[in-house]
């Protein structure tokens, strides 16, 4: 039986921090609205982090940021996932990004392709 890949708990929580940076409010929190300053500089951290897992990002007409896992195989369908990166105008520290940490995770352990 094979093993359980770990996913480390240091590297999840430190780009969690990272990215709260992006927006952050003096006063705890952040606020990364749709399409500002900051949202592009946490889409500009997520890519960066994707991209050494080995994901292309893409977007599509509404804003929407994917990170995808081609196969060795075209013709069949991408892993993709993806996640909002803005928050509400005053937002708790892990609002929006979350989703994307969680889904780099799981990425950077699959098997290498050909």
């Amino acid at each position: 039986m094979a093993a359980h890949p770990r996913i480390s708990s240091d590297r999840l929580w430190n780009r969690l921090m990272a990215l709260g940076e992006d927006g952050a409010l003096p006063e705890k929190g952040v606020n990364r609205q749709a399409l500002s300053a900051e949202e592009i500089l946490a889409w500009r951290r997520v890519i960066a982090w994707g991209a050494e897992a080995g994901l292309t990002a893409s977007t599509d007409l509404a804003g929407n940021l994917f990170l995808t896992l081609a196969g060795s195989s075209p013709h069949l369908a991408p892993v993709v996932a993806g996640s909002h990166i803005d928050s509400q105008p005053t937002g708790g520290l892990l609002m929006g990004h979350s989703g994307h940490s969680q889904h780099l995770k799981p990425q950077r352990r699959l098997p290498k392709r050909d």
